[in-house]
């Protein structure tokens, strides 16, 4: 698995920390960060998302992103984590996805520090709903 943390600031705190505190610390602190095992489903046209963060230290908010093209993203939902000395089991449904190709991240932010899941893929089936609102349009016009 693959992720990405995109912020000076984590890097300098971990440089800050790294004097400090000993190296298994560091690592424990690292992993809390990050999202695991995130799952994406279709199931009678619902997108069904599931994660998991590890040991979270501090609350945390989640944004759900989705995209259709993979680089631009939209976000769709917000979740509040909660603190937990266990692995902290997160979901969220997609109940209005749109047909074909999706593509969903989720976006942890945690003392500002923004940290991004992997990406995750999903074809859902039946007609675009872009298409539909066209359709229902031209035979309005006629």
């Amino acid at each position: 698995m693959k992720y990405i943390i995109y912020t000076p600031a984590l890097i300098v705190m971990t440089l800050i920390y790294s004097k400090a505190y000993p190296q298994d610390i560091l690592k424990e602190r690292a992993e809390a960060a990050l999202i695991s095992d995130f799952q994406s489903v279709v199931n009678n046209n619902v997108v069904n998302l599931t994660w998991v963060v590890k040991k979270e230290i501090n609350p945390s908010v989640f944004q759900i992103d989705r995209s259709l093209d993979g680089v631009n993203y939209i976000p769709i939902a917000e979740k509040k984590g909660f603190p937990s000395a266990l692995d902290a089991h997160y979901y969220w449904n997609d109940y209005s996805p749109p047909a074909g190709k999706v593509i969903y991240r989720i976006v942890k932010t945690s003392n500002g520090v923004e940290v991004l899941s992997e990406k995750k893929e999903v074809q859902v089936p039946g007609k675009d709903h872009n298409y539909l609102l066209m359709d229902i349009y031209a035979i309005l016009q006629k």
